[in-house]
């Protein structure tokens, strides 16, 4: 009987000890919320939106963690391409504390809205917070590229060399803006510069790559992307551009090799699935690449351009969908024409490709993919 007592009082114990503990998370429940929502954080973003969400509709969270609170959910909608939902709470974080991150965030999401104004602003306010950084000037100076304001992005680029003159990214980036505006030896000069400067860091080789692709010397933009890749085997950027290279060069077998790495490094990456296809295309005659595009993204842009190149139906509502759906229209507009103009060529119809591959020369940025080989293939 008293051993019976005993484990009654000791049931009784713990009882109250998980009462205890109960009553102590409901008292802590907002601040438990809010770290179980960053530490769930990419692991599982529906569940993170879920503690942050309740985390922040308790009036007990401490001011102190609200901004961080949102801009944590603001990244898992991000993340989700819930754009609206994200913008909502990186404007409402910023709004309680300036936050670097949280302006290059937001300005990403407004300039693929086609809201460059607003996202030039925000990188701006995000170099007056940390001035030290290269991103947010950086970002400005590609955004007036894509919007062919050269001289604008020359005045940036300009600004960003008098801060960081040592700095091999602020050449290569100057360079980037002399080849948008066809003044391919200053262009050449600073891609040279980036090199004497890191002879180990690949933008210097990238860019003095795309001047001589630009310049139709596609040997020695060859030779000049083998040398980015010397320093950057695994660079994603780097050998999509020696795959568009080859294919210029109509060595389509060694181009499907560069997509296929490429596609290696990102198997969602719907451009990488494109040109594969492409270069297969060319290479072999048959659009069987086995499972090499299993894990491609089949819902964000390109997955309409390529849904279209995979299938039998003509470009016409790939080129409507690129003026309606939301995005930056402009990259859109290039894709759907240039890609569509090479669904003609591979369906052996020459004849409306032309049209299309024309326009994709003179809506594609100057930075893009597109453009030049756009500009260097014949169709005739």
């Amino acid at each position: 009987m008293r051993l019976f007592r005993g484990h009654v009082r000791h049931a009784a114990l713990a009882l109250c000890g998980l009462v205890l503990v109960f009553e102590m998370a409901a008292k802590a429940s907002p601040y438990s919320d809010f770290n179980a929502g960053l530490a769930l954080r990419m692991r599982d973003d529906d569940l993170a939106i879920q503690y942050l969400s309740k985390a922040l509709a308790d009036p007990g969270l401490l001011a102190a963690f609200r901004p961080v609170a949102l801009r944590s959910r603001a990244r898992a909608y991000d993340r989700e391409k819930k754009t609206d939902l994200a913008l909502a709470d990186y404007s409402a974080s910023l709004a309680l504390m300036p936050d670097y991150n949280t302006y290059m965030a937001r300005g990403f999401i407004l300039f693929h809205r086609d809201n460059y104004d607003a996202a030039l602003r925000d990188f701006a306010a995000a170099h007056a917070l940390r001035p030290d950084l290269l991103d947010a000037p950086m970002m400005r100076a590609r955004l007036f590229v894509s919007r062919d304001r050269f001289e604008d992005a020359l005045v940036e680029a300009n600004e960003l060399i008098g801060i960081y003159s040592r700095d091999p990214g602020a050449y290569a980036m100057r360079a980037s803006v002399y080849r948008g505006k066809g003044d391919f030896d200053r262009a050449l000069t600073d891609a040279a510069y980036a090199i004497s400067l890191d002879e180990d860091a690949p933008d210097g080789y990238f860019e003095k790559a795309a001047i001589y692709e630009d310049q139709g010397k596609l040997d020695d933009a060859l030779d000049a992307i083998k040398d980015a890749l010397r320093k950057s085997s695994n660079n994603f950027d780097i050998l999509m551009k020696k795959g568009v290279i080859l294919w210029e060069m109509k060595k389509y077998r060694d181009s499907e090799s560069a997509f296929a790495a490429a596609l290696k490094q990102r198997p969602a990456n719907g451009y990488a699935a494109l040109w594969l296809l492409i270069a297969h295309r060319n290479a072999h005659g048959d659009s069987d690449v086995g499972d090499a595009l299993k894990d491609v993204d089949t819902v964000t842009w390109p997955a309409p351009v390529l849904a279209q190149l995979r299938g039998s139906e003509p470009p016409d509502a790939t080129l409507a969908a690129a003026h309606t759906l939301e995005g930056d229209r402009r990259d859109q507009i290039c894709d759907a024409e240039f890609y569509g103009a090479q669904w003609y060529l591979l369906n052996h119809n020459p004849g409306p490709a032309e049209a299309l591959m024309a326009a994709a020369v003179r809506d594609c940025i100057a930075s893009s993919l597109e453009r030049t080989p756009a500009r260097l293939q014949t169709w005739k």
